[in-house]
């Protein structure tokens, strides 16, 4: 084998360690730099460049589907100039977002067969590490059982969860292409993830690592057929429908679901006082329904936060993206998904299939919280943007050069 193929011990491990705790910004190490967002941001930046310092420093050509990526980042501007933004940090820090975006696209795109496969085998390690500091910070907290504000490592608990979401996404999507089945420890760790979730009482990550599981699990099962009969289409009008049911607080007619919330999921049936925040936020979407209020508005907690602090956003992926970039950007954000999927799943790769199960896992969680589109969300999503299969290490290769890992 060649050797541009044995990097065992290289310094993109150091790397790695970098540019996964940049992008996760674990609040118990970087709150205490002041404007630590810009530093990380610009760390990022150098750590893509180091990554791909060898290649041709050509911009590759966006496809269709990129270039919605592009239009959807961009609609929170209009909201931001139309509504008289003047902080000036707003504006530095949206270039900063898009930047970021642009990175990640950037670093999966450009990067040799080599270090994308160093990268996701080291983020399951990272995954590991993670779980281990997470379940000791709750270990040595006296929080008396309410853990709804407290600080972990990575974040909050529904921050936490969602980092293990992504990590999850990333392991399985190397098992299921280096490996062809996801690994056992794969499983362990998306169970401790669970009883995580369980323990800190976070529904969201039950919900989250609970679907992904089962869906990974029946696509193991059923050898990759389950995906063939979710289109994209149709996955996209069901999520349109149960977001219109949460939003429109339709789902607390219904018994079932409300038997789930409050016995499953250990929650009260207006989901912690989301009925409230929906209500609301619905009613500051009428002053601006097209456009939205912009990049990183605080619409939210001028008009709510009042009430209670913890109102300073809309609880809902959908919702918030209709505040900041109006009925144009959540039109973009549908038409981005559905045709970056679909071109996808057309490679028929069953590591495809985890990333299209991750994604719409992911959408669920945007029922109750922001994480679409996040940092861990565009990680995922990125995966799309990753060489033809062809061009990447075969299962052969793979196995010839970690025999024994």
């Amino acid at each position: 084998m060649e050797n541009k193929y044995t990097l065992k011990f290289s310094r993109h491990k150091i790397y790695f360690i970098i540019l996964l705790f940049a992008w996760l910004v674990p609040s118990r190490i970087f709150n205490i730099i002041p404007g630590y967002q810009y530093v990380l941001f610009f760390l990022r930046a150098i750590l893509i460049i180091l990554f791909c310092r060898g290649l041709e420093w050509k911009i590759p050509k966006p496809r269709n589907d990129e270039i919605l990526i592009l239009l959807f980042i961009l609609s929170g501007l209009p909201g931001m100039l139309i509504t008289g933004r003047e902080d000036i940090g707003n504006y530095l820090w949206y270039v900063c977002d898009i930047m970021n975006v642009f990175l990640i696209w950037l670093f999966f795109k450009k990067s040799d067969a080599n270090t994308i496969f160093e990268f996701l085998k080291f983020s399951k390690w990272v995954w590991f590490f993670l779980l281990i500091v997470s379940f000791y910070y709750g270990s040595i907290m006296n929080w008396g059982g309410d853990y709804g504000n407290k600080v972990f490592f990575v974040g909050g608990k529904d921050a936490t969860v969602q980092c293990f979401t992504m990590f999850f996404a990333l392991a399985a999507f190397y098992d299921k292409k280096y490996k062809t089945k996801i690994q056992l420890n794969t499983w362990i760790l998306a169970v401790v993830s669970v009883v995580f979730s369980y323990i800190y009482t976070s529904g969201l990550g039950m919900v989250m690592l609970g679907c992904m599981i089962i869906l990974y699990f029946a696509c193991e099962v059923s050898r990759d057929n389950l995906v063939k009969f979710a289109f994209p289409f149709v996955t996209i009008v069901v999520l349109i429908i149960v977001y219109y049911l949460v939003v429109s607080l339709k789902y607390m007619e219904m018994p079932w679901v409300v038997s789930i919330i409050e016995n499953i999921l250990n929650k009260d049936a207006s989901l912690t006082g989301r009925d409230w925040i929906y209500t609301e936020s619905l009613k500051l979407i009428g002053g601006s329904p097209i456009i939205g209020y912009g990049y990183d508005n605080t619409v939210i907690a001028d008009n709510l936060g009042s009430v209670y602090v913890a109102f300073n956003t809309a609880h809902n992926s959908f919702l918030q993206m209709l505040l900041d970039d109006g009925i144009v950007g959540l039109v973009l954000f549908i038409l981005m998904f559905y045709f970056t999927i679909k071109r996808m799943l057309k490679t028929r790769a069953s590591e495809n299939n985890t990333v299209y199960i991750s994604l719409v896992v992911m959408c669920i969680g945007g029922l109750t919280g922001l994480i679409i589109p996040s940092n861990y969300f565009w990680i995922v999503f990125m995966l799309t943007s990753l060489p033809k299969a062809d061009e990447m290490f075969s299962v052969e290769e793979s196995n010839l050069l970690y025999e024994g890992d």
